[in-house]
């Protein structure tokens, strides 16, 4: 289970990070995503181990020293893959590895207003959160998740999947500087060459 308190996610991961593991794969998923992949309503790391039935018992030796002490089911990582739905507003943010447990608060933070899900690389730094999308926003409603998802973060931020309202202002485009529309004007003034692609015109 995960700790709430960043600092006590921080001692964690630092202690994991001194152990001698292996693993497939390393996740962290909020509660929210944690019941949603039927294994109750808290905070987890989800580690993968394979190899030979030695190395795994070993490895299992150390996590459970460290507060692992539960087996979930094998077809978990298949779910956590698909746990995305198409109609979710999907945003990453990152930093350094080393201020993980800072993201991971900010995720936790957004998600907490927007009944959004977590799930994290730990060992990449990113943290994802998916917000489900019912259908049609109301203006109101997009307000509301543009200026929560738009909360001010000291890493970067990168918009995945957005309703069409919210690119604008949580991901502008990279092409309306100056110098880069006039280099579109210069080479094509129809705009024909895939138009829209980056957000800027659209036909």
């Amino acid at each position: 289970e995960l700790p709430h308190d960043p600092n006590l996610v921080r001692q964690l991961l630092a202690s994991l990070a001194r152990a001698q593991l292996a693993p497939w794969a390393f996740e962290a998923v909020s509660a929210s995503l944690g019941a949603r992949l039927g294994l109750g309503d808290r905070p987890m790391l989800l580690v993968r181990l394979a190899g030979s039935a030695p190395l795994v018992r070993a490895q299992q030796a150390l996590l459970s020293t460290r507060g692992a002490t539960e087996l979930v089911p094998d077809d978990v990582w298949a779910r956590l893959r698909a746990s995305d739905p198409p109609e979710a507003a999907v945003v990453r943010w990152s930093q350094r590895p080393v201020l993980f447990a800072e993201t991971w608060a900010h995720a936790h933070a957004v998600a907490a207003r927007t009944g959004g899900w977590v799930p994290a690389g730990r060992g990449r730094g990113m943290v994802r959160l998916g917000v489900p999308l019912p259908g049609a926003l109301a203006p109101e409603e997009a307000r509301e998740l543009g200026v929560a998802l738009g909360i001010p973060f000291a890493g970067t931020r990168i918009a995945e999947r957005l309703p069409e309202t919210l690119w604008s202002s949580l991901a502008p485009s990279p092409v309306m500087d100056r110098l880069s529309l006039g280099i579109r004007r210069a080479f094509d003034p129809h705009l024909v060459l895939n138009p829209g692609i980056l957000g800027e015109e659209r036909s």
